[in-house]
């Protein structure tokens, strides 16, 4: 039988198959397929789309039968369930399948810890390298003025802005976290959030925690397109990623943005290296290289695929007093998948951002593979 990965691990089947032929029954060798187009839970029931293919081969003439079924909707209470799937006489399948077992919660704090645990682990054979970097800057909450002591990495296109919203609601000023003109950069008033900043790796080990967000390589750079040079003028204002953008010309192309990005790089001989990510803007340089994962110690690493329950817990842990509030969110369409947008692109396009992001994905554990 052909285990489908899409359930999730959430569902356990078996399959039993009787065929019956002309009334006669003759001792048959079976072949069962069991595909799962489509998963959805909600704790108590299972809905889900198969295609079931049954192969049966006589022992007396080696002649070969097979039944189709597809796109069978199966609603699964927690007890045991048969879909009987009939074909034309003289032919039948019968399909068990066993109960299933209530998915687990999403348990953010242990997911967080779990995540830095993995990248301390993946950073062991880059610790000899890793020894030289000695700064970086980080925010950190002043001495005696929060209930949990915490320094925070802020990644462009991570959540950056809505944690800026998070440190100042904690110290009264929900409205206004800083200026239009920096409230989404390192020139916020971050003091006025209680808020300090350092620069020397080591001294991110005097708090008790270390807090960092990060985001698959190949999302983020959508996103980072979609604002930057979608949504609003930054590409035009700061002639980024292309130097030779105007005010008057057309919204770039994703083919154009990447394109540019790519050609910012290329004289540089190791894609992934520091010097290529130096050439890069903060909106889409490789997160390694800006949060120096095998430099600090992190002890809390959310994803953004869950950025409304990590950030949650993330405040409970730390003991602030503020909602959770998403801020500068990508406006995307039901149709923009990440294949939508990476079959634009070239192939020498996709593999040379495969490699700038090379650490992106060996470190924090996202997958590589080219969407599409």
């Amino acid at each position: 039988m052909k285990k489908c990965s899409s359930c999730r691990q959430l569902l356990s089947y078996a399959v039993v198959s009787l065929l019956s032929i002309s009334g006669t029954l003759f001792m048959m060798s079976y072949k069962t397929e069991l595909n799962i187009s489509s998963y959805q839970s909600d704790n108590t029931v299972d809905r889900f789309s198969l295609s079931y293919r049954a192969f049966a081969q006589t022992s007396s003439n080696n002649t070969q039968r097979t039944l189709t079924v597809n796109s069978k909707e199966i609603k699964q209470p927690n007890s045991t369930s048969k879909l009987i799937i009939h074909n034309k006489p003289p032919t039948h399948t019968e399909v068990i399948i066993a109960s299933k077992t209530p998915s687990k919660p999403y348990l953010s704090e242990q997911e967080m810890r779990y995540r830095a645990a993995k990248i301390r682990e993946r950073c062991l054979p880059r610790r000899k390298d890793s020894q030289r970097i000695t700064t970086n800057q980080y925010i950190a909450t002043k001495v005696g003025l929060h209930k949990v002591s915490y320094a925070y990495y802020p990644i462009a296109k991570c959540g950056w802005t809505t944690w800026v919203y998070v440190m100042f609601a904690n110290a009264g000023k929900p409205e206004q976290p800083a200026s239009e003109k920096f409230k989404w950069g390192w020139g916020s008033p971050y003091g006025d959030a209680k808020m300090d900043k350092i620069s020397r790796i080591s001294d991110t080990q005097r708090y008790k925690e270390r807090l960092l967000f990060v985001r698959n390589p190949w999302d983020r750079l959508v996103s980072a397109y979609k604002n930057k040079a979608v949504e609003g003028p930054y590409s035009l204002w700061l002639h980024r990623p292309c130097k030779w953008l105007k005010e008057d010309m057309p919204t770039l192309t994703f083919q154009q943005f990447t394109q540019c990005i790519v050609d910012r790089v290329t004289r540089v001989q190791d894609l992934s290296s520091q010097t290529a990510a130096r050439l890069l803007d903060i909106h889409w340089t490789p997160q390694y290289w800006s949060a120096l994962p095998c430099e600090t110690n992190y002890t809390l690493v959310g994803h953004f695929d869950h950025i409304g329950e990590d950030m949650g817990a993330a405040i409970q842990i730390l003991q602030i007093n503020a909602t959770l509030k998403h801020k500068n969110k990508s406006q995307t369409k039901q149709e923009e998948t990440l294949a939508y947008w990476y079959n634009q692109l070239s192939h020498n396009i996709k593999v040379s951002l495969q490699k700038i992001y090379q650490l992106d994905f060996e470190i924090f554990g996202f997958n590589s593979t080219i969407p599409g």
